[in-house]
């Protein structure tokens, strides 16, 4: 093993990397430090030397057996936790949890993306404390052109792609059965409508904090309900049953505010690639692409934080 140290300009600490997985600091008295160095000077051997020292004091100072198998433990984070901080003493502890920043591109009128959403809830619950996750909706469009009385499912779908209305109930039938597998209960959803709107009052929401709480909100009550999600008095009991303020919510419905905003994210994602959803980008490098299990989330999540 030959570990890196990078010591950050005004921290008290070095960040071990083993193998690209596992990340400690290791964080030493000022006074300490300041020796290590001047050791480190004297003898022209740089940082690494002065931190195998930093470890083996530690390891000595703790009653530890000095030895290369110790050290492997204090790099793995393996050791009983160290007895409390004393002036000269190092100390270990856990870095930071790894931040994702994760973009959920989607349509409420896409029932991939209630499971795709579903899913991901489950695997970042799954990942839990190691990974500090924020996860902000964006808007996506599959019936950008339909007016705002709307179609009835089947028939509307049967033109959309080509399919018989046995083959469409067969794909709803399979929907079901996969949002049940994940939590999202599907009910019985006869219309399906523009949701312009719906995109422009969670847009609203998001810069008020509470968009994927609406988001969660709306998918249900079209998904689960069968309601209008571009209705304005739908989309201002929602936001009032998610903590936003309901008069604000019935102006912005009720008007054309944020649709501009919302035209250049959707023209953002098309110029991206995106051509269907659910889409996720985690920390604008990464993209996910449908409503992948809660398990291949995870995974994929967890690789994405180990690599940064």
């Amino acid at each position: 093993m030959k570990p890196e140290y990078d010591f950050s300009k005004g921290k008290r600490g070095a960040v071990i990397p083993e193998k690209g997985k596992t990340r400690i600091s290791i964080f030493i008295d000022n006074s300490v430090l300041r020796e290590f160095r001047e050791r480190a000077e004297k003898a022209g051997s740089g940082y690494q030397t002065m931190m195998n020292e930093a470890l083996r004091a530690y390891l000595s100072e703790a009653g530890q057996p000095v030895t290369e198998k110790t050290l492997r433990q204090v790099l793995r984070q393996e050791m009983p936790h160290p007895p409390p901080a004393a002036v000269g003493r190092p100390r270990y502890f856990p870095m930071e949890r790894q931040r994702l920043d994760i973009a959920f591109v989607s349509d409420v009128a896409c029932p991939w993306c209630a499971i795709g959403l579903a899913s991901l809830d489950r695997a970042l619950a799954a990942l839990g404390s190691e990974v500090e996750a924020h996860v902000h909706v964006e808007p996506f469009e599959l019936n950008p052109d339909m007016g705002a009385e709307g179609a009835e499912v089947v028939p509307y779908l049967a033109r959309k792609y080509g399919r018989t209305p046995a083959q469409v109930a067969q794909t709803q039938a399979m929907i079901r059965e996969r949002g049940a597998a994940v939590g999202f209960s599907f009910g019985p959803r006869n219309h399906v409508w523009n949701t312009f709107n719906a995109h422009r009052v969670l847009h609203w929401a998001t810069l008020e904090g509470r968009g994927l709480e609406l988001k969660r909100a709306l998918l249900r009550a079209y998904h689960g309900e069968g309601r209008n999600p571009g209705a304005a008095d739908v989309l201002v009991d929602l936001a009032g049953a998610v903590g936003l303020d309901a008069a604000r919510a019935r102006s912005i419905a009720e008007g054309d505010e944020f649709a501009r905003e919302v035209r250049e994210r959707e023209r953002y994602w098309l110029q991206r690639g995106v051509g269907g959803v659910p889409h996720v980008v985690v920390n604008d490098s990464y993209a996910i692409e449908g409503a992948q299990p809660p398990e291949y989330f995870e995974q994929a999540l967890r690789q994405i934080a180990r690599s940064r």
